[in-house]
């Protein structure tokens, strides 16, 4: 049978992330009081890539709990420094006082982990978050300005696809991409940011045409990124 979960109260949410090691983690948090935590952390349950659901005192060993003034801002500050860990997604709280805690295995991985790991990314039934597609991802990305992308568009004329994404930085950028489904193969990505989506994209398709898409791209008058995706067969960027 499962060990009781250990859980531990840290003074500060600063001294959780000490806690954490690789990205097999949870973070969870709640508004109220911190001595309610170890109620809740015993009955929490966390959800794997299949979303199933597991008791996390099942899954892990130990819980860090500590007060947070903000517990969105705190989660926040922790995805930020240390990625999702086993979570598909940001903890959904709203700004307001509470405590926030970590949880973590320390015999060993976590089962959540090992099905992670073991999951395809092809499988539509798994859950993988944006964050471990990137991490697995057989894409090479390139940051370049938007005349690199132009030239690139010129030299593979016809065997490109654009795509827009406003409001969001490279990063987010490569998260979208990883996490969409385009209707074929393609193997190195340039993003460029530009400061309006609409007009950049007009500007290289006015140029160089549609490449593969036989509709033109959809983007909004706002910051964000142009990302032009090669197929394996095309002139790699190094040549150009």
């Amino acid at each position: 049978s499962a060990m009781p979960l250990h859980v531990h109260r840290l003074h500060d949410c600063c001294d959780l992330s000490g806690h954490i090691r690789g990205n097999d983690f949870w973070v969870t948090a709640a508004a109220g009081d911190i001595h309610s935590c170890e109620d809740c952390l015993r009955h929490l349950r966390v959800g794997d890539v299949h979303g199933n659901k597991h008791l996390a005192a099942d899954v892990f060993s130990d819980a860090y709990a500590a007060p947070a003034e903000d517990i969105k801002a705190a989660t926040e500050d922790l995805f930020d420094e240390h990625g999702l860990g086993l979570r598909k997604s940001r903890v959904k709280s709203r700004a307001e006082k509470g405590w926030v805690a970590v949880l973590i295995s320390k015999c060993g991985e976590s089962e959540l982990f090992r099905l992670m790991q073991g999951a395809a990314e092809d499988d539509p039934a798994c859950r993988l978050s944006a964050e471990e597609r990137l991490r697995r991802t057989h894409y090479t990305f390139l940051d370049v300005d938007l005349r690199k992308l132009g030239e690139v568009a010129a030299t593979n004329q016809a065997n490109f696809w654009l795509t827009a994404f406003s409001d969001v930085d490279a990063q987010a950028c490569r998260r979208r991409i990883v996490t969409q489904t385009f209707p074929q193969a393609f193997r190195e990505v340039l993003i460029a940011p530009v400061q309006d989506c609409r007009s950049a994209a007009a500007e290289i398709t006015g140029k160089h045409g549609l490449g593969l898409r036989n509709a033109s791209v959809r983007a909004r008058e706002r910051p964000g990124c142009l990302a032009l995706l090669l197929p394996p067969g095309a002139e790699p960027v190094a040549n150009v």
